[in-house]
């Protein structure tokens, strides 16, 4: 499972309306899921058998990849299998006893099955989060989410995106947003997203607060809480929102 897939399909657990996931290209976004808006709360895994983050063993560092939620388990075993094989394992966690590849499994499986007890369903503010890019896709601006570990990893991705977005359409787009990974730790850690933005001339003028004041309409309208400064150069914030949605299992 991509990013496409996380935008673009609904999944086990998603507490509106239950419809089939798609792999079709990203046509028409549906609205903001109806009713009251919930409480934030911190997100439970943080008080789970493998909390992520802060100080985290090899169980919370998988879960910190099962929360953002855009890859699957496929996806994951291959991540700690170049953790293994390259040797990095032991040099990140150096006081934990090294694993095989198999034993690795049995952790990923277990840490999804955690995950899935304290979040069966997702939040609404997840829903609306993932349709809101959904639209802006559909308008003509780039997502990246999850992928890179600062705003400079990030942005590369978006502009990436962006291009292959102007490849598959044959025309030009708009810009990219993009949430790097420490973004997305802050999130489940605080209810608040970064969104960095650019159009595609890179230069953070004009153009980009134009971009940003269309992400943040978009965005306000499926019901999420967003604030701007209007300074090109600073991020679009979320929140407090709720970041919780099942992991996708085989």
């Amino acid at each position: 499972m991509g990013l496409r897939d996380w935008l673009s399909g609904s999944r086990k657990g998603d507490s509106d309306a239950e419809h089939e996931p798609s792999e079709a290209p990203l046509v028409a976004p549906e609205g903001p899921v109806p009713g009251e808006r919930e409480a934030w709360r911190p997100h439970p895994v943080m008080s789970s058998a493998y909390p992520p983050y802060e100080g985290a063993t090899f169980a919370g560092l998988v879960m910190s990849w099962v929360v953002i939620g855009t890859e699957d388990s496929s996806d994951l075993e291959e991540r700690i299998s170049d953790l293994i094989d390259s040797g990095e394992f032991a040099w990140e966690f150096p006081d934990e006893p090294e694993l095989s590849e198999d034993e690795a499994r049995e952790v990923l499986e277990a840490v999804i099955a955690e995950h899935n007890r304290l979040v069966p369903h997702s939040a609404r503010d997840t829903i609306n989060l993932r349709r809101a890019f959904s639209r802006l896709e559909a308008d003509g601006i780039a997502v990246s989410f999850g992928v890179g570990w600062d705003t400079g990893e990030g942005a590369e991705d978006g502009y990436e995106q962006a291009q292959a977005m102007a490849t598959r359409r044959g025309n030009a787009v708009l810009g990219y947003v993009y949430s790097h990974t420490q973004d997305i730790d802050r999130l489940v850690a605080t209810g608040t997203l970064l969104i960095g933005f650019s159009d595609m001339s890179g230069d953070m003028g004009s153009g980009a607060a134009r971009l940003a004041e269309r992400v943040v309409d978009t965005v306000r309208g499926y019901d999420l809480p967003v604030h701007w400064s209007g300074d090109p150069t600073a991020c679009i914030e979320v929140g407090p929102i709720r970041y919780e949605q099942p992991f996708p299992e085989a």
